[in-house]
């Protein structure tokens, strides 16, 4: 098959990177032919599809107030990553298309890429964070206490907790965003989203997602950290080897 990965950024970043290039490698192991869809940047992997990378996008670094304007809007729906990733499918013509973080960089506007409802190309979404729920992504709120305020839907929660950073401006960014993907039922044109945890699945159930278009898929581990889970010095269990990988934002 011809499978394009989506992910912001095209290096290894952090977690969700390792996951999106060491699917991308296992997939090509199988035979299945792979091509990548992401943001511009200086330390990105070589391929043959950058040339239809969308533009660098910093939200973080100082910029003018006109371009914050700019930022504002390119953030929930760019034209320009729809019309790039639409003619990266008429180039490639994938069989399906496996979504992680898009949201802000990318965006969810890829979705509205024409060759996809043409075609009739699947589509998934990995969910590496609660993004789909959660406009802050973590579940924390300003105060950096857990919070599931926003699974009713009424996303003005995060505006109210300064959930974003404890900024006012990007809560009200983050709950805009999210009440128009809602307003614009993006998530429906997602025809698998694969939650890694039966945490995770229950959360976005909760939060709305029919069930039967999340399924729970654990992250795989490449052999090599499966070994090292094994080795002689481990207090685990040599027959049942445990590898325990804790993520969290410092």
């Amino acid at each position: 098959m011809k499978i394009i990965l989506v992910n912001k950024f095209h290096y290894l970043k952090g977690g969700s990177e390792t996951y999106y290039f060491g699917l991308a490698e296992g997939l090509k192991a199988l035979g299945h032919e792979v091509h990548f869809f992401a943001m511009e940047g200086p330390d990105n992997v070589p391929c043959e599809d950058e040339d239809l990378f969308v533009s660098s996008k910093d939200y973080n670094g100082p910029t003018s107030f006109a371009q914050k304007i700019n930022a504002a809007a390119s953030l929930i729906y760019s034209k320009e990553a729809k019309h790039k990733f639409q003619a990266l499918c008429e180039r490639v013509q994938p069989d399906i298309v496996h979504m992680n973080l898009v949201h802000r960089q990318i965006t969810l506007s890829i979705l509205d890429a024409p060759y996809l409802k043409t075609h009739h190309v699947p589509v998934l979404f990995t969910s590496h964070d609660y993004i789909l729920v959660c406009p802050s992504y973590v579940m924390l709120d300003g105060a950096s206490n857990v919070c599931d305020a926003c699974l009713d839907g009424k996303f003005t929660n995060c505006f109210k907790r300064k959930c974003v950073k404890g900024s006012t401006a990007k809560s009200a960014m983050g709950a805009l965003e999210a009440e128009y993907l809602k307003l614009r039922k993006s998530y429906r044109k997602i025809d698998r989203i694969i939650a890694p945890s039966e945490f995770m699945r229950g959360k976005l159930i909760e939060g709305g997602f029919p069930t039967q278009q999340v399924v729970c898929m654990q992250n795989f581990a490449k052999q090599e950290f499966l070994d090292n889970a094994s080795k002689a010095t481990d207090k685990t269990s040599r027959e049942n080897p445990y590898l325990l990988f804790f993520w969290a934002p410092f």
